[in-house]
């Protein structure tokens, strides 16, 4: 597969920021929880938080600005991750592997894995990058890895790889570090208002 590369020159900033305020109401904050991660997560009955931790720690992307975000037209394929210009872009580069019966791959924020959960999508490559779509699957999987697991940390490694240990404990390790960045800078904003 040819790799897509985001170029962020000159205007593209602007409509790539404006982008992502739009689909993901991203805030100023590096760790402001997005409207739709709250949403999602209070219908699932999981950690907002936690839902954001995992797109941080599986589809970031650095922006020339510095700052890093999710983003939502990503996919990892064989360990390899490609970030394309939109949904219709992603999108097409999923049908290709699947056409190829090439499953291994993860797609969108939550990087859901085709080969595993591409049923959860109705094997519909399009809706797999929809951001609504694609978290609200990524917070099923991990609200079903939760009744399987003693924490909501457990249940995080058990997202990447419910049937390897070793894998699932490096994966929640660094969610981990985004699950805390996240919570200081949620206390830190708590703090400010009162």
């Amino acid at each position: 597969m040819k790799a897509i590369h985001i170029l962020l020159r000159n205007n593209g900033i602007k409509a790539l920021v404006i982008l992502l305020s739009i689909s993901l109401k991203a805030q100023a904050s590096p760790y402001t929880i997005p409207k739709l991660y709250e949403e999602v997560a209070r219908k699932h009955q999981v950690p907002a938080s936690l839902l954001l931790a995992i797109s941080y720690q599986e589809s970031v992307l650095k922006l020339q600005s510095g700052k890093v975000t999710p983003w939502p037209w990503t996919i990892n394929h064989r360990g390899k991750p490609y970030r394309f210009k939109s949904l219709t872009d992603a999108a097409q580069a999923c049908e290709k592997l699947h056409q190829a019966k090439d499953y291994m791959f993860d797609v969108g924020l939550g990087q859901v894995n085709w080969r595993w959960h591409r049923q959860r999508f109705g094997a519909d490559c399009y809706q797999a990058f929809i951001p609504t779509v694609n978290i609200n699957k990524s917070a099923e999987i991990l609200k079903e890895e939760r009744q399987r697991s003693k924490s909501w940390l457990e249940a995080a490694g058990r997202y990447h790889h419910p049937s390897n240990k070793t894998f699932a404990n490096r994966y929640r390790k660094g969610v981990y570090r985004h699950w805390v960045s996240i919570q200081k800078q949620l206390q830190a904003q708590q703090v400010q208002t009162k």
